[in-house]
């Protein structure tokens, strides 16, 4: 049995090591989006974090500063990015075999690969 499963099934295991490393360049690139994103607004504050130090502010204030401003980002994109996921499986529906499009486990933890 595993060996009809293993001759008639190579397309779709294609498929799926294709969209596991196209999801993980996808997060790659998110990465490093999120970090030019993050570092383009310090470097905007920059010259206001100056001042402030200058002032008398304490490192630790900016730092907590800029990691709210810096999570206030990323915050909004948690609640604009998990609808969409959950609406794009929705509609990727069809094509999950043995698995409920609203699972939380396919969100956090990644499925292993057969083809490897």
């Amino acid at each position: 049995m595993r060996r009809q499963m293993d001759s008639t099934l190579p397309t779709e295991r294609l498929l799926s090591a294709l969209s596991s490393m196209f999801g993980v360049l996808a997060l790659i690139l998110a990465s490093i989006e999120l970090y030019g994103v993050l570092s383009d607004r310090i470097e905007q504050h920059r010259h206001s974090i100056g001042i402030r130090m200058a002032l008398g502010t304490s490192a630790l204030s900016v730092v907590f500063s800029v990691v709210r401003q810096s999570g206030r980002v990323i915050v909004a994109g948690l609640v604009v990015g998990i609808p969409v996921a959950f609406g794009a499986s929705r509609a990727a529906e069809s094509m999950l075999w043995g698995l409920k499009p609203s699972d939380p486990t396919s969100y956090l933890m990644e499925q292993p690969c057969c083809v490897w």
